[in-house]
């Protein structure tokens, strides 16, 4: 999930630790990194990095938002399911082939295993720590289906059960054509797509969350709306979710978004990894006052 951080209005920050790998253990927040451009300047206001708290299995190795410490090994074990339903809360087990991919620690090409019938996985030799992104899918360029790559960040130090997600590409479309009613909008498989849900440190949604950057205007946004979504909505509702479709990026490992949210007056604000065809799963976690 994404931990934030909330400090009093006008702004605050949220860094990131994990993404709907679902995880026995709680883990910690990485830094959330700077952005550059004006506009995400502009929008992010004052925020900034935040220490990190310490988690169970802590060892000091943990990472920045965006990758771990290289050299040193990390693993993750669990199970890959597919993504069900448009509200990303149920999944069911694997039944085609996908590889599960991360960065190797000693450099070089990527740690790639391929989950057995069922979905069971071990990826050993990836990159150690408290936030490490790992991709699920086929990785082609140009993409094929019937998944789409779908990225999500673990924690690698070898701490509980990652059960890891991947999307298929039909279900986003239905997401597209459903959910965009003020615009046209086409699911392009050549753009990248982020799905956050926030949530509040008991794990349940929250409701009246704006995302201002990327903006409105450059970039086709729909919130929860029951069990589908519409852009006709200007935050989250109850089910605190928001979509993001056709960013560009490059081609996978990616490369970081820096996005910034208001809630209740406060500026919120984090880095997430995106790639070219692929999809980000996000939960972010916006602390109690």
């Amino acid at each position: 999930m994404l931990e934030w951080c909330r400090r009093a209005a006008p702004c605050a920050l949220f860094a990131v630790a994990t993404v709907w790998a679902c995880e026995e253990d709680e883990t910690r927040p990485g830094f959330a990194r700077d952005c550059n451009e004006p506009e995400c300047l502009d929008a992010r206001g004052d925020s900034f990095p935040l220490p990190l708290p310490t988690s169970p299995g802590d060892d000091g190795n943990g990472g920045a938002a965006g990758g771990g410490m290289t050299g040193a090994s990390g693993e993750i074990a669990g199970s890959v399911q597919e993504v069900s339903s448009l509200d990303f809360g149920s999944a069911v087990n694997l039944q085609e082939a996908v590889d599960v991919r991360a960065e190797n620690a000693n450099g070089g090409e990527d740690v790639v295993v391929q989950p057995a019938v069922g979905g069971a996985y071990r990826l050993e030799g990836m990159v150690r720590g408290a936030v490490v992104w790992v991709g699920v899918g086929n990785f082609e360029d140009p993409p094929i289906e019937p998944f789409m790559d779908t990225l999500q960040a673990v924690d690698s130090r070898g701490v509980g059960v990652t059960d890891l997600r991947v999307v298929r590409t039909d279900m986003m479309r239905d997401l597209a054509s459903s959910s965009f009613l003020n615009q046209t909008v086409e699911l392009s498989l050549d753009r990248a797509h982020l799905i956050v849900r926030f949530v509040d440190t008991d794990k349940q949604p929250v409701a009246g969350v704006e995302i201002t950057f990327p903006s409105p205007q450059n970039v086709s946004i729909a919130y929860d709306a029951g069990e589908i979504y519409s852009d006709a909505l200007p935050e989250t509702s109850s089910r605190g979710m928001a979509v993001l479709l056709n960013l560009e990026a490059p081609a996978w490992p990616g490369s970081p978004l820096a996005i910034v949210a208001d809630f209740e007056g406060d500026r919120l604000s984090a880095q997430v990894q995106l790639a070219r065809g692929a999809v980000t799963v996000v939960d972010a976690v916006v602390p109690d006052p």
